[in-house]
């Protein structure tokens, strides 16, 4: 254990232990190891949804030349109506 680390109990259902303990031994490391890389996980996931979208991201990207280009055009359509906006009415 490190310097800076702080001991902190903790309690867990019986179920949630059992399943840790399993992992735990499967990977050959510990139980808190277990815990401290779900917990390093979970606050990365945290900071990350902070700092908002990765404007690198190919598929962000897309979504804002998407909301740049704009929707059909067409005043209040909607899926109902996109095939005759399309193709025109169908005539039975």
């Amino acid at each position: 254990m490190g310097i800076a680390e702080v001991r902190t109990q903790i309690y867990l259902p019986r179920e949630q232990h059992r399943a840790l303990k399993r992992a735990a031994k499967l990977q050959s490391v510990s139980m808190a190891q277990l815990i401290r890389d779900a917990v390093e996980e979970y606050l990365d996931r945290g900071a990350a949804a902070a700092r908002g979208p990765d404007r690198e991201d190919p598929a962000f990207m897309l979504l804002e030349k998407a909301k740049e280009i704009g929707g059909s055009g067409l005043p209040d359509a909607d899926a109902r109506d996109h095939d005759d906006e399309l193709y025109g009415p169908v005539h039975s």
